[in-house]
């Protein structure tokens, strides 16, 4: 777009083009770079959240199956960071009759 303006424009206009255009240019990467990053924080809290809740509903099920979860059990579950892999615990306890048989 800078070359068509300059392009277009007198040579004596050249330099002040250029400096108008930076700073526009300059201006919208930052506006996208922030909205990019806002995004990014948005996914990441969403993903955050839903860690939590997952490992809520684990532990909660783990306590009306079992009654008392050792601690080393509920810290465990707390280190779990993937979804998939909470959800797949979340199902190895609805199935299983002892803590032993879950995988962990």
């Amino acid at each position: 777009m800078l070359l068509l303006i300059l392009h277009r424009r007198p040579a004596e206009e050249h330099q002040e083009l250029v400096k108008l255009v930076g700073q526009h240019t300059q201006e919208l990467e930052v506006e996208t770079m922030a909205k990019s990053m806002a995004d990014v924080l948005r996914e990441q809290g969403i993903e955050q959240g839903e860690t939590r809740a997952k490992q809520a509903a684990v532990l909660k099920l783990l306590e009306f199956r079992f009654n008392d979860i050792p601690e080393s059990v509920a810290n465990q579950v707390a280190s779990i960071q993937s979804v998939s892999r909470l959800d797949s615990l979340f199902e190895a306890v609805w199935e299983a009759n002892t803590l032993d048989e879950i995988d962990w």
